[in-house]
């Protein structure tokens, strides 16, 4: 629960019909940005209440359900901060974290390709040149 906050979190389903920067600031060496949020009920009724939220793009004319968390700050005073259910997703960082690997692993499988590739011609530069039992014109060349 947030500081002073007098509600749980509850779940709500609601309608956004308007999201806007609301304001960003800098914190651990990364940007953080907070969007002030219009919305509807499930009646098409607005909701009369700050909202906002931490999502960039929340998705827009769909009816979604909402973890709501009240939150009471000392110069703004109460607001309600909409997050999308959690259904297993990874945050930016996770998601940072998997290119940075998919990207080094694509560097070690290229690196994989390019010797594979030299051994071959290596190899082909090392074989005999024996016309008789070379496996392309079969047991007899053709000239």
């Amino acid at each position: 629960m947030a500081a002073n906050a007098t509600n749980p979190p509850f779940k709500k389903k609601l309608t956004i019909t308007a999201q806007r920067e609301l304001a960003r600031w800098q914190k651990d060496g990364e940007d953080k940005v907070i969007f002030e949020i219009e919305a509807v009920n499930e009646q098409g009724q607005p909701i009369n209440k700050k909202l906002r939220t931490f999502h960039p793009e929340l998705p827009q004319g769909e009816l979604i359900e909402f973890e709501v968390a009240e939150y009471i700050h000392e110069s703004y005073g109460q607001t309600f901060t909409l997050k999308l259910p959690s259904k297993g997703r990874a945050s930016k960082k996770d998601i940072n974290d998997l290119r940075k690997q998919v990207s080094a692993l694509a560097d070690r499988v290229g690196a994989l390709e390019t010797e594979v590739s030299q051994l071959r011609a290596e190899k082909a530069r090392e074989a005999p040149l024996d016309r008789e039992a070379d496996e392309r014109f079969g047991r007899k060349p053709p000239f």
